[in-house]
């Protein structure tokens, strides 16, 4: 893993194939060698954090990822793995959960890779326990868990967003 310079085409390289990372060009200025270099520790530090790389363009969104999720539970309720109301429910929720509004976006148009740790225990778990019953919310939250923990088991992604995030305590009352 190293930066370059390209003289012919004016632009420093981050070259990180070794780490599964490719390459990303910046311009040939103080300014583009600041962000080749930001962008060089960025890689170093996730690789350090969690084993390995995720290039966040080649991620599906989310939407897109319930989708394929949802293949693969269809395949385990023909071999009899789970049930339809347990499919049913996990469709339900994660349909829901993609039209969760985050920022400006909703969640269905974010990238997976995109979403991180902080991002859940600020934005997606408030929105999803906003005007809903604890419970159901805990069962949504836990329909996510699930699409997330697949998402690593199928190399999507290195970490599941969701893991060691805990959900608000049941009201009391």
């Amino acid at each position: 893993m190293k930066i370059s310079k390209d003289l012919k085409k004016q632009k420093y390289i981050v070259r990180a194939r070794d780490k599964d990372a490719g390459e990303k060009t910046f311009p040939l200025t103080p300014a583009g060698l600041k962000l080749a270099e930001a962008h060089f520790r960025k890689i170093q530090t996730e690789i350090e954090k969690q084993g390995a790389y995720t290039v966040r363009h080649t991620s599906p969104l989310f939407a897109i990822y319930v989708g394929e999720f949802m293949r693969a539970m269809d395949l385990r309720v023909r071999r009899g793995e789970i049930g339809s109301p347990h499919h049913r429910h996990l469709h339900l929720a994660l349909t829901e959960a993609a039209d969760l509004e985050i920022g400006t976006r909703t969640l269905g148009e974010i990238r997976l890779a995109d979403i991180t740790r902080a991002m859940v225990k600020r934005e997606i778990i408030p929105a999803l326990f906003q005007d809903r019953a604890w419970g159901t919310a805990k069962t949504k939250f836990a329909a996510l868990k699930t699409m997330f923990i697949h998402a690593v088991e199928m190399e999507v992604l290195v970490v599941s967003p969701v893991d060691n995030v805990k959900i608000p305590p049941q009201p009391r009352g």
